[in-house]
């Protein structure tokens, strides 16, 4: 007889969707556990999880409060909106090139990228490199990364980049005179309640947190590829750590990946964000967020957003025009439709104890297509 997949949520409607979907998935080995969290204006309509937390080096059930590594869920969540409220406090210029701050960023071509370039990834930076071979401090980073060469001109076409979203975590922290995870804290986290948000978690928090891969697995084989080495890669599974490497040498907390978090606050978050309910950045500055900023360059990007694709294959195609999204390498994602006044989470555990060859797009997509025909029926559309 198959094992059962352990299930929490309430029973409404959604939720008993989302479960038979999401228990089909893990007991067909596609991932160990699910979590999902879908929101309206009039609050939270579902959550739940199914499946494990963690499966190795012991079993935990997975919990609607479990805390979940979102990886680039990070850049739209805090270091985009941290971006946007000091814009909004005339503590930036988004127009300006990041090189007045950090005039390690002068090189040429580089020199003149601004806020919104790097916000939009247009600014021509590589996707990935692993900074942590050159060290493990900002000003290692800072010098690694101004020694790359860019991967394109500034402004010619969208390279989705860790590296441009490190640059202005470093130029944030410069400007503003405090850490990345404290000025997350102060003008994120706390003014929208978002009590489970964090940076590095604590050791006696491990029980709560999904784990990831083992033995660095996805990061040792892209390092070979590239023809480099690095003698000090994680072993064992890693369980209450951020998994990326660039954000785990700099003690977890980083402008591309490193936020902890849990379906809840995500969607929390979203809500705020979708409703402006009481949200930390100005409506105007987030409606101008949410404008195309990479028209002819090869996909469709707002600051810190990725917008609605026609792509039918894509996680966003089930949605409303204007919908924007992001989605993180652990298996996260958060997507807004505005037109039917949804925030959409999921987290999925993909990486645990190995990565799989399950399709996220697949998944995403089948979980959007669930909602999206839920929410109308309950619109009588």
């Amino acid at each position: 007889m198959a094992e059962s997949v352990p299930v929490d949520h309430d029973g409404g409607a959604l939720d008993v969707d989302l479960a038979e979907l999401f228990t089909g998935l893990v007991r067909g080995a596609a991932f160990p556990g699910a979590w999902w969290a879908v929101a309206t204006a009039g609050g939270t309509r579902s959550a739940g999880a199914a499946g494990w937390a963690v499966l190795d080096p012991e079993r935990i059930v997975a919990r609607r409060d479990t805390l979940f590594d979102v990886a680039s869920l990070t850049k739209p969540m805090v270091t985009t909106m941290l971006a946007l409220h000091a814009a909004s406090r005339n503590e930036i210029d988004l127009t300006e090139p990041v090189s007045r701050i950090l005039p390690e960023m002068s090189r040429e071509g580089a020199g003149g990228a601004t806020w919104i370039d790097l916000l939009s990834h247009r600014a021509g930076f590589e996707p990935w490199y692993p900074l942590y071979i050159e060290g493990s401090d900002r000003e290692s980073y800072l010098e690694a990364i101004a020694r790359r060469p860019l991967a394109a001109p500034p402004r010619s076409r969208v390279i989705y980049s860790d590296l441009g979203f490190l640059i202005l975590q470093f130029a944030l922290e410069h400007r503003l005179d405090a850490p990345l995870d404290a000025l997350a804290r102060q003008r994120v986290f706390d003014p929208l309640g978002m009590s489970e948000s964090r940076f590095a978690p604590a050791r006696m928090l491990r029980a709560r947190i999904a784990a990831t891969e083992r033995d660095n697995a996805v990061e040792r084989s892209m390092v070979a590829e590239r023809g480099l080495s690095f003698s000090g890669f994680r072993e064992g599974v890693i369980w209450g750590e951020v998994n990326d490497g660039n954000a785990w040498r700099l003690g977890g907390v980083a402008g591309h990946a490193g936020l902890f978090s849990t379906a809840g606050d995500v969607c929390e978050f979203g809500r705020r964000l979708l409703f402006r309910d009481g949200f930390v950045v100005p409506a105007e500055l987030v409606d101008t967020s949410l404008e195309n900023a990479t028209a002819g360059l090869g996909e469709s990007r707002g600051l810190g957003w990725q917008l609605r694709s026609d792509d039918p294959s894509h996680p966003s195609a089930p949605l409303s025009e204007r919908s924007f999204g992001h989605t993180g390498f652990t298996g996260s994602s958060l997507f807004v439709d505005p037109a039917r006044g949804l925030v959409l989470v999921l987290l999925i555990s993909r990486l645990h104890p190995s990565i799989r060859s399950t399709s996220m797009r697949d998944v995403r997509r089948a979980f959007h297509e669930t909602v999206v025909r839920w929410s109308d029926r309950r619109d009588g559309a």
